[in-house]
């Protein structure tokens, strides 16, 4: 009778540590797909860093590159209105309140200021004129654009080559400019042309076309 029961108790331990070791095997190989879950999201964190970086430097080297050409290109177009002059567009990157901010310089010469301030503020036209220009051609924004008496600051003896540069962009970009001004030298240089005349009323009179262009 005591052989049965120690062989039974013997065979319910053996039952048990059979048990055990499936526990411990299962928990192990849990373990181990946990560890391996774990090593899969740090490579993923390690990735995801990495391309953020990347991506980061990436915007940051395509900013700077627009930043460039813009500058090029408004410096290219003060140099053609004001020749006489050594201007140039400058644009600065900044940190503002935790945030990237853009300011915009005129050099005239040695010299450095806003643009609103520089060459007596008339620069400021021709930089507005281009940086619009710019943005409604890059955004295919409407093919339109309207000046009332935006060239009124320019110096006359800047005036043909300031109109003959923005007949040039009109073409390029193909977007109309519509100047509102009391200066008729600008007449020579539009592609088509209209008097004003408020006398009873206002009646506007075409007095050039496109097909009266020498």
């Amino acid at each position: 009778m005591k052989n049965k029961n120690l062989e039974s108790r013997f065979f319910n331990l053996e039952k048990s540590l059979g048990n055990i070791k499936s526990t411990r095997s299962f928990i192990n190989n849990e373990i181990e797909k946990n560890d391996r879950t774990i090593s899969s999201n740090d490579n993923s964190i390690s990735l995801a860093q990495k391309s953020s970086e990347v991506i980061k430097l990436w915007l940051e080297d395509s900013l700077k590159n627009n930043i460039d050409s813009i500058s090029s290109l408004v410096t290219s177009g003060l140099k053609t209105v004001f020749c006489d002059r050594d201007l140039e567009f400058k644009i600065y990157q900044e940190m503002k309140y935790n945030k990237v901010a853009i300011r915009f310089a005129l050099k005239d010469g040695d010299a450095e200021g806003n643009p609103k301030n520089t060459n007596g503020g008339a620069a400021s036209v021709i930089i507005s004129l281009i940086l619009r220009l710019f943005i409604m051609s890059k955004l295919n924004m409407c093919n339109l654009i309207l000046l009332d008496e935006s060239m009124a600051d320019l110096n006359a003896e800047y005036i043909p080559a300031a109109a003959s540069f923005m007949k040039q962009l009109s073409d390029l970009l193909g977007i109309n400019i519509l100047l509102v001004t009391h200066n008729e030298d600008y007449l020579k240089y539009a592609h088509t042309s209209y008097e004003g005349d408020k006398k009873v009323s206002f009646i506007m009179k075409k007095i050039k076309g496109r097909n009266d262009e020498e």
